[in-house]
């Protein structure tokens, strides 16, 4: 069992994070005039269809990244850093659901409607802007991948910058879109490894990968007066 007092200072590391995924949020979010330059430029550029398709392709990539490392965890049955892949997987989805509701909420419109720049595809009306969902999941799943497997980064940070450049020049999103869904994607993450790793791993993942756990075994193992003698073995 953690120790409350690591208990303590995960959790308020991860209220810090959370606090400061969701502050970076609000704090961006007037931030379609001061970025309204960089966005035109951006969606006045060619080849929007490739951008477009980029950040698709991009984006399910990350999520192909982290199932297979999720089922080579799993295969050699290394707990800790597969909970902390799960755990990650799990903040992804918070993050995404936050980023639903802070659209709702601020209801910023898509420099490609703003502008009425002709793209290959502008979102309806119903769907907003702020933050970039898109960023959101790929650097949370980008974030997650490295928590657990760190030399992955080479492969998981590339797809997520792609991710969320890819939706600026598509017309998609404001620059700031994407810095802010950055933060949202990354501090849920950190702050979900923080605290949800540790019981998935004791009720979830060791279970799963059939480790035994250490106490089990060194409570098996005999000690003191149970412990053979050297004349016992000789």
């Amino acid at each position: 069992m953690i120790p409350l007092s690591s208990f303590a200072v995960r959790s308020v590391s991860a209220a810090l994070l959370l606090a400061l995924g969701l502050g970076t949020v609000w704090a961006l979010r007037e931030g379609g005039g001061r970025s309204s330059l960089v966005a035109q430029a951006a969606i006045d550029l060619e080849a929007t269809t490739e951008a477009h398709h980029t950040s698709e392709v991009t984006l399910i990539s990350l999520v192909v990244l982290w199932c297979a490392l999720a089922a080579w965890l799993l295969m050699r049955r290394l707990s800790s850093p597969l909970a902390r892949l799960a755990a990650g997987g799990l903040g992804a989805v918070i993050a995404y659901a936050l980023s639903e509701a802070a659209k709702a909420l601020i209801a910023a419109d898509r420099p490609c409607r703003a502008y009425a720049v002709e793209v290959a595809t502008c979102p309806g009306a119903e769907s907003m802007a702020y933050p970039s969902n898109h960023t959101v999941i790929a650097v949370a799943l980008a974030a997650a991948v490295v928590a657990s497997a760190p030399r992955w980064a080479w492969a998981a940070a590339p797809l997520a910058a792609a991710t969320g450049a890819g939706r600026v020049l598509a017309g998609h999103h404001y620059p700031h879109d994407v810095v802010a869904g950055a933060g949202l994607g990354l501090t849920v993450v950190i702050a979900a490894v923080l605290i949800a790793s540790p019981p998935l791993r004791r009720t979830v993942i060791v279970p799963l990968t059939g480790e035994e756990p250490r106490r089990r075994i060194e409570e098996s193992e005999p000690r003191g007066e149970d412990a053979p003698s050297a004349s016992a073995c000789g």
